[in-house]
């Protein structure tokens, strides 16, 4: 009978660990889903340098738009209905203002590239 009892407790105690263990990954899984504005930026920015071929000046340039646009949808625009007429305003606004950089920084060539991959 008493082995019994300890076999129960052991297996409790494995039970709280494994429950603990998979607590502790799927917070892990969640924090990563949420990257900062700035690696969101820097992973789009290493798409854009791979498909435009940019200079060290673009690639300032752009990756300072791509997190300032991060930040403002994630401010402004995240959370909010998607069916509202406020939301598509600001969600065009925001890409308005992304597109009216990319189009300043970028060649003829590039911004029409880029425009194509876009949409």
């Amino acid at each position: 009978m008493y082995y019994f009892r300890a076999l129960n407790i052991k297996t409790m105690k494995r039970l709280i660990l494994i429950l603990a263990v998979v607590f502790i990954g799927i917070q892990t899984s969640i924090a990563q889903n949420q990257l900062r504005p700035e690696d969101a930026a820097k992973n789009k920015l290493a798409q854009l340098d791979e498909q435009l071929d940019l200079s060290g000046d673009q690639e300032r340039t752009i990756f300072r738009a791509l997190v300032s646009h991060e930040v403002a949808y994630r401010k402004e625009i995240q959370g909010m209905d998607e069916s509202t007429s406020a939301y598509q305003a600001a969600v065009k606004e925001n890409d308005a203002k992304l597109q009216a950089i990319m189009k300043k920084t970028l060649s003829n060539a590039q911004y029409t590239s880029w425009m194509k991959s876009n949409n």
